[in-house]
């Protein structure tokens, strides 16, 4: 694989791999969003000047080792920038799912004991008003759309007060960082509970979807999951640890389905919605086309689906089934690949389970789409349905460094590098959690025989879901 191996690499935490990410890829793309502004694409060069620059901003801020930092926005590389120059400075990340009412905004800032909080845009801070009073400790507010207000301290301008500060000063910081330390605290859907996870829980999760995903340098990896959740998050230190063009989406699933034709990536990461769409729209389709080409397609479905089935198992297929697959393929299932672009090499789907129908469908088209089984106390991943070892209708077998078993009543129980370190001060459901050196994830499911993970529900009074 091109590039280096950030696996084998002693790149020690992720304080300081955007350094390193300059240095290794340097002129390559690191980052493109649809929307345009000062940072809209940038280099790896680009990438790292920018971190630099704005966590030393932050230092000037008078963030501190430990002090947490809150972003709220959707995915955009403003997102990336502040992120890595939070853990740059020593400091920790708090994300904020931008949809969120801002009575959750302020439940989560207060209880995090956020100092800093990076927003999107100044109707967010309108929004959060006077509930801003219930949370004490927020000293500053910074707004990557600050549009020219001079009330307001915009990301631009805090990158430029960073660029006037000694370079040692970051530097220094991110030195100090070692792998134990808290790098995020991030929220699960429901009650306000922060899963605190370390520099080693990221390290431990990239090592595990290193060996089990094929994105290589020269690929456009398209990120339609929210940043503010573990896996997206996972993904894009993964690329960008990789060389890869991470294509930020900020948009629900018809904005994904429309870019995605424009962009068209060699990998896609995407909620669920997204390819449930495109399964939809194609059943659609065929409802309004004429008999004879209903038929044709769904023939070249079946030919799909015998034909990779086959290859995937290393079976024969008789010359002329295949020839009548190939005529097919290239008359009526590229049609469905062209909808990803038509380079698609590899697709992850994270946040919840897919229909069966819509991952036969797909994979019958030629799109692979792998399903993650994570959350927020999983550092987003557990168990993947990796390339070349998949089982629809599973959440495929635990990624290296990652046990997974079933308790006597069902529960899916989680151990490994992976696991969170507990609820940010709240050691009663961290005991909850985590019993005997396991995770306990309140979700119910099946290992089969070759230790794919099937979920079959949620355990009686689980607050949450396998949402990364």
């Amino acid at each position: 694989m091109p590039g280096p191996d950030m696996s084998q690499d002693p790149v020690p935490t992720l304080a300081n791999v955007s350094r390193f990410w300059g240095r290794w890829y340097g002129p390559s793309i690191a980052l493109r969003a649809t929307r345009p502004g000062r940072w809209s694409e940038l280099t790896y060069a680009e990438l790292a000047e920018a971190v630099d620059d704005v966590g030393r901003g932050l230092i000037g801020l008078d963030v501190g080792p430990g002090d947490r930092v809150a972003i709220l926005a959707a995915n955009r590389p403003e997102w990336t920038i502040v992120d890595l120059a939070v853990l740059a400075a020593g400091a920790v990340t708090v994300p904020l799912d931008p949809a969120a009412d801002a009575e959750e905004w302020v439940a989560r800032l207060a209880d995090s004991g956020a100092r800093v909080l990076v927003c999107e845009n100044v109707e967010q801070l309108a929004r959060l008003g006077a509930r801003r009073s219930l949370v004490p400790r927020l000293a500053t507010t910074v707004v990557m759309d600050a549009d020219g207000r001079a009330d307001v301290v915009g990301l631009a301008e805090l990158a430029d007060r960073g660029r006037t500060l000694d370079p040692l000063v970051l530097q220094d910081r991110s030195a100090a960082v070692h792998g134990g330390e808290v790098a995020s605290i991030t929220y699960e859907d429901g009650p306000v509970r922060g899963c605190v996870l370390t520099q080693d829980n990221w390290r431990a999760a990239l090592d595990g979807m290193w060996s089990a995903l094929p994105v290589q340098s020269a690929d456009t990896v398209f990120l339609q999951l929210p940043l503010h959740g573990a896996l997206g998050r996972l993904v894009q230190y993964d690329a960008l640890g990789r060389g890869a063009t991470l294509r930020l989406c900020a948009g629900g699933s018809r904005t994904a389905v429309t870019e995605l034709g424009q962009v068209r990536p060699e990998y896609l990461v995407a909620t669920p919605e997204v390819y449930e769409q495109v399964h939809a729209q194609a059943a659609d389709l065929l409802d309004r086309v004429p008999a004879a080409d209903r038929h044709a397609f769904q023939r070249a479905v079946t030919l799909g689906r015998e034909v990779r089935g086959a290859d995937e198992h290393g079976l024969t297929v008789p010359s002329d089934r295949r020839r009548d697959f190939a005529v097919a393929d290239t008359r009526w299932l590229a049609r469905v690949r062209e909808v990803f672009g038509g380079r698609l090499r590899g697709a992850l789907s994270g946040g919840g389970g897919m229909t069966y129908e819509a991952l036969d469908f797909l994979w019958a088209c030629g799109v692979s789409v792998d399903e993650v089984y994570g959350s927020p106390t999983m550092t987003g991943i557990a168990t993947l349905n990796a390339p070349g070892l998949r089982r629809l209708g599973t959440f495929g077998r635990p990624i290296g460094g990652v046990e997974v078993r079933i308790a006597h009543d069902g529960e899916i129980l989680v151990q490994g590098g992976t696991v969170f370190l507990g609820y940010y001060r709240n050691p009663a459901a961290t005991r909850e959690a985590l019993v005997d050196g396991w995770l306990r994830t309140g979700d119910r499911g099946e290992l089969d025989a070759e230790g794919y993970l099937r979920v079959t529900g949620r355990r009686e009074g689980n607050n949450h879901h396998h949402a990364a």
